[in-house]
């Protein structure tokens, strides 16, 4: 007996799956022709507009080179291996294929690319919005970007120039010297005058220059009165021949030859001073003998009033500062100006218990100038003492 041969049905869901495969097969060959297609006639068009305006302006016909036909094919296989399209650089006269690939680029550019606009620019050779945009040539598509304003000038004087004699009529159009200095310390911004007629504007490390200067503008009356004053103030001699009346310890006293001694000597109020000679400027000779008293004497005070006041001091220098009277550091170092040993005694102490109190109030705050109050209740005299004859001694 025969066997009978049956043979089995294909399935459903195969079939439907090698249908839809087929026809999303058909579907993405379509689709790309189709962008082949619409590329191609974007491209082309700018470049029959660049002929005829290049015909306007040189007024000589030119004639356009013979395009090759189109072959579906070759854009075919062009899609299986897809090569870049090298686009040109940006430069000063882009050609109109450039402009049109940033125009599709600008149409594609979406905040996050998907997969097929990937392959696109792929395709076609163009950057995605992810990547820095470069600088393009003036063109219709892209306006030229305003040029950035030019950074205004910056006037800042030589600290060590000194300062000299205007002309008539040239204080007016002269700018006014002014120093911008960046602190890390500072918090708020200051502005000081230097007694050579210089403005230190001091910038605080969150601070920028521009701040600064508005800064500099809203207190430039308070800037021209600080120099009236300055140029009404008295100015201590320069040269101290025998003869000259000095600052020392708080009163004016007069250089004078000492009669006791072979050696030349010079006395000022009831201290003697040995001196190389009598004549010349004795000035160099006697702020040698300034400084070293103050070495001995001004540490001394120091630990004295420190003990007083139960303040931590670590060390006691003596210095040559040309700005301040003192300072004081976190860590406990108090810095003096020698020059304090000309001044009052009062005015010495004022000086120490500020850097003192510095030790509990690294600030200029009310609570400071409280505990200032609470351990030298004369100081506001103090302060309008150096006020009046700190130019006298050079600061």
């Amino acid at each position: 007996m025969a066997r009978a041969f049956s043979a089995k049905r294909p399935q459903p869901l195969l079939l439907l799956l090698v249908l839809l495969l087929v026809l999303r097969i058909v579907l993405f060959l379509v689709l790309h022709l189709f962008l082949v297609l619409v590329l191609r006639r974007v491209v082309r068009v700018p470049e029959q507009e660049n002929d005829q305006e290049k015909e306007n302006e040189n007024g000589v016909a030119r004639a356009s080179r013979p395009r090759p036909p189109f072959d579906a094919r070759a854009c075919l296989r062009g899609l299986r291996k897809p090569k870049p399209l090298r686009v040109p650089r940006a430069s000063a006269t882009p050609t109109q294929t450039t402009l049109a690939l940033q125009t599709l680029a600008c149409l594609f550019a979406l905040p996050k690319v998907s997969a097929v606009q990937q392959s696109f620019f792929d395709l076609f050779g163009l950057e995605t919005v992810n990547a820095p945009p470069a600088r393009a040539a003036a063109s219709p598509f892209f306006p030229p970007e305003p040029p950035e304003p030019p950074a205004p000038a910056s006037y800042v004087a030589d600290p060590e120039a000194p300062a000299g004699d205007l002309e008539p009529g040239e204080a007016e159009t002269a700018p006014p010297p002014v120093l911008y200095e960046r602190s890390a310390r500072a918090r708020n911004y200051r502005l000081t005058l230097r007694r050579d007629g210089v403005a230190v504007a001091t910038i605080p490390a969150r601070g920028s220059e521009r701040e600064a200067r508005t800064f500099v503008e809203q207190h430039t009356a308070w800037l021209e009165r600080a120099r009236a004053r300055q140029r009404t103030r008295p100015r201590g001699a320069t040269v101290w021949p025998v003869g000259t009346h000095v600052l020392w310890r708080g009163e004016l006293a007069e250089i004078r030859k000492a009669v006791e001694g072979a050696r030349p000597q010079v006395c000022l109020g009831a201290d003697v001073f040995r001196v190389p000679a009598f004549s010349g400027d004795l000035r160099p000779t006697l702020e040698a003998h300034f400084q070293r008293l103050a070495r001995v004497e001004l540490p001394a005070r120091t630990w004295e009033l420190a003990t007083v006041t139960g303040m931590p001091v670590h060390e006691v220098t003596v210095r040559n500062q040309r700005t301040r009277w003192g300072s004081c550091t976190t860590g406990g170092v108090i810095s003096l100006n020698w020059r304090l040993i000309q001044t009052p005694e009062s005015v010495r102490d004022y000086i120490i218990y500020h850097e003192l109190m510095h030790l509990k109030e690294m600030n200029h705050s009310a609570r400071f100038w409280a505990r200032v109050e609470e351990v030298c209740p004369g100081w506001r005299a103090a302060e309008l003492w150096l006020k009046r004859n700190g130019s006298l001694l050079g600061l």
